[in-house]
């Protein structure tokens, strides 16, 4: 974590190595704010690959990567839901 703007915002990171095939990095800038008795989440993500992974399957990968990043979020909103009070 990086960026700390604590309630408000923070950045996340991730790094995943293949050895000789390459490499995956992902940022994402994660912005909370206060709606009523909620609070709304928003996030942008950028994912970068490296080594031989960028010209075998750059595509697939990043849309692999992206669909990953919408679950983790999906995931996450019914965790907290389910554990509001």
């Amino acid at each position: 974590m990086s960026d700390l703007d604590p309630p408000r915002a923070y950045t996340i990171a991730g790094m995943g190595s293949a050895g000789a095939l390459g490499f995956a990095k992902v940022t994402a800038r994660l912005q909370l704010e206060a709606q009523g008795n909620t609070t709304v989440l928003a996030y942008d993500a950028d994912v970068e690959i490296g080594g031989k992974l960028m010209s075998v399957g750059s595509r697939l990968i990043q849309s692999a990567a992206s669909k990953n990043l919408d679950e983790f979020f999906s995931a996450l909103k019914a965790h907290v839901e389910s554990h509001a009070v």
